[in-house]
């Protein structure tokens, strides 16, 4: 943490605690709202779109980490976190 963050006080880090909950709650939503709409659909007449579904839930953590990224950073934030997972594969 940056000194000038330590002079701001506990405003850094409740902004930071609220972009974590965002990322959780979002991933959450993502992840279960697709497994729902999966689960509802598994016998009917657009079953053939359950797998893509139940994989948008399956994803739902990067989609929510580049989303959230995007907001906060623009698109550097997403092109060094795309580079940074591109490291690590």
């Amino acid at each position: 943490m940056a000194a000038k963050d330590v002079l701001r006080g506990g405003r850094v880090l409740i902004a930071r605690t609220q972009s974590l909950l965002k990322f959780f709650l979002l991933t959450f939503a993502l992840a279960w709202g697709a497994w729902g709409v999966a689960i509802a659909i598994w016998s009917s007449a657009v079953s053939i779109l359950r797998w893509p579904v139940f994989l948008v839930g399956v994803f739902a953590p990067a989609i929510a980490a580049l989303a959230s990224t995007a907001r906060t950073d623009g698109r550097a934030g997403v092109s060094a976190l795309l580079r940074r997972i591109g490291r690590c594969g």
